[in-house]
C-alpha cells in the first residue's frame, strides 16, 4: 500500500513523488451549470494570486482537475508538473517521459487519467494512481498540437496533429480507431459531449465537424479568417468556443437541428502577436463566462450575455492562455551585426557560433549581416545545374556552397541576412518567421505572411520575397533567411538561370522556383536595410529581459574567435564548393559523361572508366577532368561547348592543344581526332 498524507481539503497528495492517489468520480458524472465547483476556490487562497515556479521554460498547457483541487501544468521542459490548488499550492509531483514539448494536456472526467500531447509525436495517457504511463500512442506522423478526451461512454481521446489527421484511440487498444483526414495542419480538437462527433480546427480558418458514426465530414462552421488556436467545449454540450488568430473568439451551436448560421456570438478584445501561439479558450462551470488567453501578457474574463470584458487578469510576462499557453520571457539574448561585406566570411562566423555555441550556457543569439554580390546554394545542391556559373565569373559574383540545406539564394548589399541560433529543442522555424512577419506588417503597412514552405510572401500577390533553411548539430541549431529588399532583380534572375537546367541529370536537391519573386522596395520606395535590419533586430530584442549588441568590423579575427579562419578556409576550398556536388551526367556532344564530387569518371556512351587523377591546367577550379593524358588534339572546333561547362580557360593556356587520352576523347566527342599516340605524360 502507498503511504498518503491527507490535507484538510480532500485531495490526498502523496508522500512519495510518484504515487498520486486522488477520489475518483463516477465515469459519466459532468460538472455543469447545475453542480458548481464544491469547494468555492478564493476562500482557500494564500494570496488573491499565486506565483507557481519550477519549470525550466515555457509553460504551454495548464488544466484544472475535474473537481478544482489539482492543476496540472506542461510546456518546453517535457515534464508534467501537478500542484495542489489550495493551501501553499506546493508542487507535489512530476511526471517524467516525453521527448519533446508538451502542448496539450487534460484530465478524463473522473480524473483517473490524464492525457499529454507532445511534439515528439505521440499521445500518452498517464495513471493518476500511480503516475505511471499506460499507454504512449505513436500514430501521428508529426507534432502533436491538440488532445481531447471523450466526456462519456469508452476511454477514447481524439488528436490533432501538423500531419493533417485527427486520430481517435481508445486507451484499450495501441491502434487508432479511427482516422480523419484534413487538408491542412490540426491545431485543435474537441468531442462533442456525446462523444459521437469530434470538432477539428486548423490552419485553414474553418472549423470542422466529423460524424464518428458514419466516419465522413458532418458540416463546416466558417467565420473565422486566421488559424483556429483553441475549442472548448460548453459545460452543457450544446456549443462550442473557439479562439483564433484573428484576434476573435467565438460561440458556435452545435446542437443537431441548428440553422446553418450556427456562429452566435463573436468576441473581441484579446490579441496574437508574431508569435502565434496556440492560445486557447475555456468556459465557466455556469455557462455565463468565458475566458481566452492573450498576447499582450493577460487573460480575458467576457459575459457571455452582454459580450462586455469583465476582467482583464495579469501577473503574466509573456502570452499567456490559463488553459494552453502560459509564456515567459527568456532571459537573454545576444545580437551580432556584421560590418563584412564578404560571403565566405560572414558564412564561415555562422558556423563558428554554431561550432561554439553551448546549449545548455550560452544565450540564444541573431545574426545580421550584407554580402557583395553572391550565389549561396544549399549543402546538396548542383552548382552547375543552380546557377550561371560563366555569368557569375563575367561579373565577379561570388560562388559558396553553405552548411545547411535548402535551395539557391542570390544575395547583394540590397539584401538582409538574417540567422537566429538557439539550442535544438528552442529551434522553431515558424515562430521566427512569424516575428519577422509581423514585425515588417506593422512598421510598414504591409503585408507579409509565411506560407507553408517557411518562406515569406509579400501580399497581395504572394510574391517571395524570403526563402529559409536551417541546421542542426549537436542539440544546437540555427535558421537563417535572406529578406530582398532593395535587390537587383534582374541580375538575381540570371545569376540564378542555369543554361543546364533540362539536359543535367542528378539527384541533388533542386531549388524551388517561386511563381513570383518580390522585394520591399516595390511596395516601400524609401525602405532601406538599415530599417529592416533594425525593425527585425528590435523584434527579436522584444522576447528577453536583456540583449546586448555586438558590431563586428572584423568576423574572421582568429585571436577573438580561434578557428573561424579554418572555417572559411573550409568554405572556400575547391573541394567544398564543387567537389561536394552529388554524382550527376550531363551531355556533351552526342554522349552523356558522369561527374562524381565534380570530376568527370565514366563516358555512359563508351562504359570507359576515366583515370582518378586531375589534369592541371585543364579547368581545375571549376570542373576536374581527371585524366592520364597521352593523346594530342586540336580542340578549337569544341571550345565553346567546353568553355560553357568549364566556364573559363585558365589564363595562359593553349585552348588548341590539350593532351588528353584516347578514352577521355571518347567520353567528351564521342570520336577520336586523331589515331595516334603524341606522348605519354603520368
Amino acid at each position: 500500500m502507498t503511504d498518503v498524507m491527507q490535507n484538510n481539503d480532500g485531495f490526498k497528495r502523496p508522500s512519495i513523488p510518484l504515487a498520486i492517489v486522488g477520489p475518483k468520480k463516477p465515469r459519466l458524472e459532468v460538472i455543469s451549470s447545475g453542480r458548481p465547483q464544491s469547494i468555492p476556490r478564493t476562500s482557500h487562497l494564500m494570496a488573491p494570486i499565486m506565483l507557481l515556479t519550477g519549470h525550466d521554460g515555457e509553460i504551454y498547457t495548464a488544466k484544472f482537475s475535474p473537481d478544482g483541487s489539482c492543476l496540472a501544468s506542461a510546456g518546453f521542459d517535457m515534464i508534467v508538473f501537478l500542484w495542489n490548488v489550495y493551501g501553499e499550492c506546493e508542487n507535489f509531483s512530476t511526471l517524467k517521459g516525453h521527448a519533446g514539448a508538451i502542448m496539450d494536456l487534460h484530465f478524463s472526467t473522473d480524473a483517473s487519467y490524464l492525457f499529454t500531447a507532445s511534439t515528439d509525436k505521440t499521445v500518452r495517457v498517464w495513471d493518476m494512481d500511480t503516475g505511471t504511463c499506460v499507454r504512449k500512442f505513436k500514430s501521428h506522423k508529426d507534432i502533436v498540437n491538440s488532445c481531447h478526451p471523450a466526456r462519456r461512454g469508452p476511454q477514447l481521446v481524439a488528436s490533432g496533429s501538423d500531419d493533417c489527421t485527427v486520430l481517435i484511440h481508445d486507451i484499450r487498444r495501441r491502434d487508432p480507431v479511427t482516422t480523419l483526414q484534413n487538408a491542412y495542419q490540426i491545431t485543435a480538437v474537441t468531442f462533442n459531449d456525446t462523444a459521437e462527433q469530434v470538432i477539428g480546427g486548423g490552419i485553414d480558418n474553418d472549423i470542422k465537424v466529423w460524424d464518428l458514426r458514419r466516419n465522413e465530414l458532418a458540416y463546416v462552421m466558417r467565420g473565422h479568417t486566421d488559424t483556429v488556436t483553441g475549442l472548448s467545449l460548453s459545460p452543457e454540450g450544446t456549443h462550442v468556443l473557439s479562439n483564433a488568430m484573428d484576434c476573435s473568439s467565438k460561440i458556435w451551436d452545435i446542437r443537431p437541428f441548428a440553422p446553418e448560421q450556427r456562429c452566435v456570438k463573436s468576441f473581441a478584445g484579446h490579441q496574437h502577436n508574431f508569435e502565434k501561439n496556440l492560445l486557447k479558450c475555456a468556459w465557466s462551470p455556469d455557462n455565463h463566462r468565458i475566458s481566452c488567453g492573450s498576447s499582450d501578457r493577460y487573460v480575458y474574463v467576457w459575459d457571455v450575455s452582454s459580450r462586455r470584458v469583465l476582467y482583464k487578469l495579469p501577473g503574466h510576462q509573456g502570452s499567456n492562455n490559463m488553459s494552453r499557453k502560459i509564456g515567459v520571457l527568456k532571459q537573454n539574448a545576444k545580437v551580432f551585426i556584421s560590418r563584412s561585406q564578404n560571403i565566405f566570411e560572414n558564412l564561415a562566423f555562422e558556423e563558428w557560433l554554431l561550432r561554439n555555441y553551448k546549449s545548455d550556457e550560452e544565450d540564444e543569439s541573431l545574426l545580421i549581416w550584407s554580402n557583395k554580390p553572391a550565389v549561396v546554394i544549399g549543402r546538396h545542391q548542383n552548382p552547375w545545374l543552380e546557377a550561371d556559373l560563366n555569368y557569375l565569373k563575367s561579373n565577379n559574383i561570388e560562388l559558396a556552397r553553405r552548411h545547411s540545406g535548402g535551395g539557391a539564394v542570390y544575395h547583394d548589399l540590397g539584401n538582409l541576412n538574417i540567422s537566429i541560433l538557439t539550442s535544438q529543442q528552442r529551434h522553431d522555424r515558424k515562430t521566427n518567421l512569424r516575428m519577422i512577419a509581423e514585425a515588417l506588417s506593422q512598421e510598414f503597412n504591409i503585408k507579409v505572411e509565411p506560407n507553408n514552405r517557411d518562406d515569406l510572401w509579400l501580399q497581395p500577390g504572394q510574391r517571395k520575397i524570403s526563402g529559409t533553411a536551417a541546421r542542426i548539430v549537436r542539440q544546437v541549431a540555427y535558421h537563417h533567411l535572406t529578406l530582398l529588399v532593395n535587390v537587383d532583380i534582374a541580375i538575381l534572375k540570371r545569376s540564378l538561370s542555369s543554361p543546364f537546367r533540362e539536359t543535367i541529370l542528378t539527384n541533388a536537391t533542386r531549388s524551388v522556383r517561386a511563381p513570383s519573386v518580390g522585394y520591399l522596395s516595390h511596395e516601400i520606395p524609401n525602405i532601406t536595410v538599415e530599417k529592416v535590419q533594425n525593425v527585425v533586430m528590435e523584434s527579436f530584442k522584444k522576447q528577453y529581459l536583456h540583449t546586448e549588441v555586438i558590431t563586428l568590423s572584423n568576423v574572421t579575427n582568429n585571436e577573438q574567435f580561434p578557428g573561424v579562419l579554418e572555417c572559411e578556409k573550409e568554405l572556400r576550398n575547391w573541394e567544398w564548393i564543387y567537389g561536394r556536388t552529388p554524382q550527376f551526367t550531363l551531355p556533351l556532344y552526342g554522349d552523356r559523361i558522369r561527374v562524381e564530387h565534380g570530376i568527370i569518371t565514366q563516358s555512359l556512351k563508351n562504359q570507359k572508366l576515366m583515370g582518378k587523377r586531375l589534369l592541371e591546367n585543364v579547368a581545375h577550379t571549376y570542373l576536374g577532368f581527371a585524366v592520364k593524358p597521352i593523346f594530342a588534339i586540336d580542340t578549337s572546333k569544341y571550345l565553346a561547348e567546353m568553355k560553357a561547362y568549364l566556364c573559363e580557360i585558365p589564363e595562359g593556356y593553349d585552348p588548341k592543344l590539350i593532351a588528353l587520352n584516347a578514352t577521355v576523347v571518347a567520353a567528351l566527342f564521342g570520336a577520336l581526332i586523331y589515331p595516334f599516340y603524341a606522348y605519354l605524360i603520368m
